[in-house]
């Protein structure tokens, strides 16, 4: 039995893979019960198999696709320690084992999600992705590695020497639940960990990536995995400090920004009193380096408090206590009277002193006095520090904090009169659903820096700054500016991401583009950023951002409804409830007869669609074209839209799988519609247009259909009329294959050689035209006007460039006639364009 996601034989009768753990036994889509492979009806519940058997709607189906990070443990010398140690001290040595590997795991945010035998395979990204899976499981890995060396050496008089291997990867897998996860990081990862010694943390590429700055490694290699074609690259994790030769990009732009934060600061120690600024922005935009640049610029004039609220929750507290444990230079866990005494010498004397002491001893050690109680002390606390100079209190990502810490928030604001106090929070456009009094200006909060992208100068300049250049080639530049839109970490992230993939390469002090510019991708940093962000939006809003996405970075209302399971209602709140988020927002213009949205960010739209199942989204593609269809079928203006939606249907079918007739039949409307608007492209010479769609068109027909003659012709004068040589070539010799039953497509195709000749090999002019001449006249015999004047034109090009004015221009003229008894005015303008260069 082959397993379906990693293709290892498994024994028969087994139930899960004994390589990648994936489940081989099919159960019953009704109630979950294992089925026999012969079943017909489930036992359990007596569902028909055979309906089972047949998947329901894909839109309807669960499961995402998901970048997760995988965890693969394995012991070293287990069967040495099976065969030395009782059967009954083996099973204690494996539960303490599996104990400090589930304690790690879970510690760092991970779920273990089952015990191999001798492994240990956990997830870090179910249920839900966070940016920072990767990080957190190469802590767990290292975590877990620290926590079974100090069991193998309790035990090492009975277990003797046994060693541990801890692999972890990432990648894109589709998953339902942590039980059912499938695709190649799995395996990659439970292979990885064979290419590791005892005691050692290997990642692959994909996670490296994500951690790289972070954790400092060294490049154990390219390795031959068993079962796969590709190689992979591994690392060893060395530290989980951040490597030396990591450096700071210069902080570039913001200075208005700075200013306005600045302002608000002087005003709080001018006339004594805490003051609120408040920056808000989406994920990237750069509020954590803004304030990182406020308070260095000004670190020496304040004392700053700097907490910072986690995705994945904590006790309420837990951010201020980590502040203030870090200001009083207290460590975890520092005894009651060491925290007393610190706490006691930050503040002037007072008989509120063991008050303040107490309190704060009990925040610090995770049990909390009453609320009242714990906002005292810390306010009190934060007074007692800046009467020595003015304090500073940093609160990021306050969009994650509990209720009761927006409450202190607010309580040292409207209680701070006589203290230099600035409160500088940093949040999420969620901010302003979570507290709305904390994300407007008011009462609270003095002033509110919305951060948008950075203008186009600056936003190179940080490019330029994040790989140590002067400056970049004007079509990197373009191409990092178009995708990012200003986002300061988009930008950074864009442009390491294209050295790495070899698009953007040094050539000495210069730097050059390379040929892999084009197929930019999102880079994982990013991908994780805003998968995360999507991640804890609720199931309603994420279904209608995922149906958005289908749509594409333009949508509107009424094609999401149309996109939605059948009783989806309150659309409009959960539009509203996406622009408040900055997801999405109103566009200029309208679409399919409604006002315009468009996504905050077009790769905001790639990670929704990403998110997808490709078989969900294949028929999405496809109800959209239907809807589109109805509605506009007798115009050509969707033309463009159909067909895209058609051809993105057509191949995310084939991605899965060989297609059937329908979908054949998807490929064949996709085909009909990019061609026809192509060809009103080429008639109204935009030439570059008619070539995108109609190369597309081609690509959703199969190798023998008929229609493929006329579409290759047409192809090829696009492409040759824009002078696209090396493209062209691939139409003409698609246009060959049909040639050889018609006198009339083999005519075309001599034309077409003709002015590829022209355009690439004036060595054989002459006889260009004497081959052409002879195609134009079979032309004319068959009635094909519009190729008459074809060929007529091509000879006048080949006889200008050797340099036979008079032949040339009585060419043109017969082409001119050509073009106007056909009626092609394309053609006809192009002729006059040309006469006058002829001439000269």
């Amino acid at each position: 039995m082959n397993c379906p996601s990693c293709n290892h034989e498994n024994r028969s009768g087994a139930k899960f893979c004994e390589e990648c753990a994936t489940r081989l036994t099919p159960v019953c889509a009704s109630c979950g019960a294992e089925l026999r492979p012969s079943a017909k009806f489930c036992d359990e519940c007596g569902t028909p198999v055979a309906g089972v058997a047949a998947a329901p709607r894909a839109a309807e189906q669960s499961g995402a696709r998901k970048i997760v990070t995988i965890l693969f443990a394995d012991l070293v010398g287990s069967t040495a320690l099976h065969e030395r140690l009782d059967p009954e001290s083996a099973r204690r040595f494996m539960e303490s084992y599996y104990a400090a590997a589930r304690s790690a795991v879970e510690g760092h945010g991970g779920v273990v999600t089952q015990l191999l035998g001798d492994g240990v395979k956990a997830v870090f990204g179910i249920p839900r992705v966070a940016e920072d899976d990767a990080l957190r499981a190469v802590h767990a890995a290292v975590a877990m590695q620290q926590s079974f060396r100090r069991l193998a050496e309790q035990q090492r008089g009975a277990v003797g020497q046994t060693g541990l291997r801890v692999a972890v990867n990432t990648g894109e897998v589709v998953a339902k639940d942590e039980t059912e996860i499938i695709g190649d990081p799995v395996n990659v990862a439970a292979r990885l960990q064979e290419q590791g010694g005892d005691g050692e943390v290997v990642i692959g590429e994909s996670t490296h990536r994500l951690v790289e700055s972070q954790v400092t490694v060294e490049l154990l290699g390219s390795f031959s995995l068993k079962g796969r074609a590709e190689a992979v690259q591994a690392y060893r994790v060395e530290s989980l400090e951040p490597p030396r030769r990591a450096k700071v990009v210069a902080f570039v732009g913001r200075e208005q920004e700075l200013a306005r934060i600045g302002a608000v600061y002087d005003e709080a120690v001018a006339t004594p009193a805490a003051r609120m600024t408040v920056l808000l922005g989406s994920p990237g935009l750069g509020k954590s380096r803004l304030i990182d640049e406020f308070t260095r610029r000004g670190g020496r004039s304040a004392t700053i408090v700097a907490a910072h609220c986690d995705a994945a929750g904590g006790t309420t507290f837990e951010p201020i206590a980590d502040a203030l444990r870090e200001v009083l230079d207290l460590d975890a866990g520092a005894a009651e009277e060491t925290v007393g005494n610190a706490v006691a010498a930050a503040l002037p004397d007072s008989e509120e002193r063991g008050r303040i002491a107490g309190g704060i001893g009990a925040l610090l050690s995770g049990a909390p006095a009453a609320p009242e109680e714990t906002f005292f002390v810390v306010r009190r606390l934060l007074a007692g520090l800046a009467a020595a100079r003015p304090v500073v209190l940093v609160i990021d990502d306050l969009q994650w904090a509990e209720p009761l810490l927006l409450d202190l928030v607010e309580h040292l604001v409207q209680w701070g009169r006589g203290v230099p106090l600035l409160v500088l929070i940093g949040g999420r456009p969620e901010l302003r659903d979570v507290r709305s009094s904390l994300a407007t200006p008011g009462p609270l909060v003095a002033d509110v820096v919305t951060l948008s992208g950075l203008d186009a100068g600056v936003a190179m300049q940080l490019a330029a700054n994040a790989i140590g250049a002067t400056d970049l080639p004007a079509a990197v530049a373009a191409k990092v500016l178009a995708t990012s839109e200003g986002n300061p970490l988009f930008v950074g992230e864009l442009v390491r991401m294209l050295v790495h993939e070899g698009a953007l390469v040094r050539d000495g002090e210069r730097w050059t583009a390379g040929t892999a510019l084009d197929s930019l991708e999102m880079p994982p940093t990013i991908h994780a950023l805003l998968a995360a962000r999507i991640e804890q939006l609720d199931p309603q809003l994420c279904a209608v951002l995922e149906r958005a996405a289908v749509v594409g970075r333009h949508f509107s209302r009424g094609a999401v409804a149309e996109l939605l399971p059948p009783g989806a209602n309150n659309l409009d709140a959960q539009l509203e409830a996406l622009q408040r988020a900055e997801l999405i927002e109103r566009d200029a213009g309208w679409l399919f007869g409604e006002p315009a949205l468009r996504f905050h960010h077009v790769l905001i739209r790639d990670a929704a669609y990403r998110r997808l199942l490709k078989g969900t989204r294949a028929e999405l593609h496809e109800r959209l074209a239907n809807w589109i269809e109805a509605r506009w079928g007798e115009t050509t203006e969707h033309d463009e839209t159909l067909g895209r939606h058609l051809e993105q249907a057509h191949q995310l079918l084939g991605e899965l799988g060989p297609l059937d007739e329908h979908g054949a039949q998807l490929g064949a409307r996709a085909a009909a519609r990019l061609s026809a608007a192509g060809r009103r492209a080429l008639a109204g010479d935009d030439l570059a247009l008619a070539a995108s769609l109609l190369g597309r068109a081609m690509l959703r027909l199969s190798g023998d259909d008929p229609n493929r003659a006329e579409l290759a012709l047409d192809w090829s004068e696009a492409l040759l009329s824009e002078g696209n040589v090396a493209e062209a070539a691939t139409a003409m010799a698609e246009l060959e294959r049909f040639a050889a039953g018609s006198e009339r497509l083999q005519a075309w195709h001599d034309c077409f050689s003709g002015q590829l000749a022209v355009l690439s090999a004036p060595e054989s002019l002459q006889d260009t035209v004497e081959r052409v001449a002879a195609a134009t006249r079979a032309l004319a015999q068959l009635g094909d006007h519009s190729g008459e004047a074809k060929g007529h034109y091509v000879r006048a090009l080949a006889l200008a460039r050797l340099g036979q004015v008079g032949a040339c221009e009585a060419a043109l003229d017969q082409a001119l006639a050509g073009a106007r008894r056909a009626g092609d005015r394309r053609r006809a303008n192009t002729v006059l364009a040309i006469a006058p260069l002829a001439a000269l």
